[in-house]
């Protein structure tokens, strides 16, 4: 039986029988909670650039896990985070990732 609700994207790795999630673990994971959820997203937050090769390499490994649903939260943010240039960057590289693997984007736009 499918979930009552579809919330696509949570920062809360709990999941509830009527609510199937899409648990959004960023890059670098917070914690291992992504590893027991069956929906995850994996990308590089624009609050949290720092290391774009290691990040984006980390990126596309979490990206071919089981468990990974599509690329996000990736985007733009001119009220808070990286340098522009540095965003501009990172999510077009994160948004070639998602094409290449055929996986939808979720986006983050301030």
């Amino acid at each position: 039986m499918l979930p009552k609700f579809v919330d696509i994207h949570t920062h809360n790795a709990d999941v509830l029988p009527t609510i199937c999630k899409g648990y959004c673990c960023g890059i670098p994971p917070l914690d291992e909670a992504w590893k027991q959820h069956p929906y995850v997203q994996v990308g590089i937050h624009p609050w949290h650039i720092s290391d774009v090769p290691a990040q984006l390499k980390e990126c596309e490994a979490l990206s071919r896990s089981f468990n990974c649903m599509a690329i996000g939260e990736v985007g733009l943010d001119k009220v808070n985070g990286a340098p522009w240039e540095l965003q501009k960057q990172t999510f077009e590289a994160q948004v070639k990732l998602a094409q290449a693997l055929k996986k939808p984007l979720v986006i983050h736009c301030v």
